[in-house]
């Protein structure tokens, strides 16, 4: 008696196990099968896809995951990131190959995408004020353009309580160039974006 309980015992554990194994194969090959019709997206559009084709996969075993993992794919906000994570890493060692060539191109637009950044030394001839700050700094050529405070500047001095006495002082600046639309000239302009300022010291 003892002998049949323990061979059934293992028998329904085995069961349950290869159960397991099945489901979670299921989905990851569904998954796999899924990103093949996925178009040339990138960025954020294909990080939609990517889960729309995981969820999809699983909603046939909602209730494994859910019972199995604690994992509801019917609160994505919730339990859509780590139901993206199991499924991610099996579909990693499933099909390595699509997941690569899907997010090589994300990743060169996203190093693409990020700001070049120009050094320029020179003295600041002005402070305005006017809706959003501006310093201008005449450079070593003479020539003398506007620097826009849009958000955090690195800086070694309190840029929000002394900004206004710079006026006058040799600086160097790290920027970058963003195109904004004026509505004075309906089209869009590169502005000058500070990302960095030192007061310049001769040694």
């Amino acid at each position: 008696m003892i002998r049949t309980l323990v061979v059934f015992t293992l028998f329904a554990l085995f069961a349950t196990e290869s159960h397991a194994q099945d489901y979670m194969d299921d989905i990851t090959n569904k998954a796999c099968a899924c990103i093949d019709e996925l178009g040339d997206e990138s960025g954020r559009i294909l990080e939609m896809k990517l889960g729309l084709c995981i969820l999809n996969a699983a909603e046939p075993y909602r209730s494994e995951l859910l019972k199995e993992h604690e994992l509801d794919i019917a609160s994505p906000e919730q339990d859509g990131q780590e139901i993206g994570r199991i499924i991610g890493m099996r579909m990693a060692g499933v099909c390595p190959n699509k997941l690569i060539a899907l997010t090589e191109g994300s990743i060169e637009e996203e190093l693409t995408d990020v700001p070049i950044s120009i050094k320029v030394e020179g003295e600041v001839v002005d402070v305005s004020t006017n809706f959003m700050i501006h310093f201008s700094i005449k450079n070593e050529n003479g020539r003398t353009e506007k620097y826009y405070w849009f958000s955090f500047i690195s800086t070694g001095i309190d840029l929000i309580k002394e900004y206004e006495s710079l006026k006058g002082k040799n600086v160097v600046l790290d920027y970058h160039k963003e195109e904004f639309f004026d509505p004075k000239i309906k089209e869009y302009r590169p502005l000058n974006i500070i990302d960095a300022i030192q007061i310049r010291t001769d040694d």
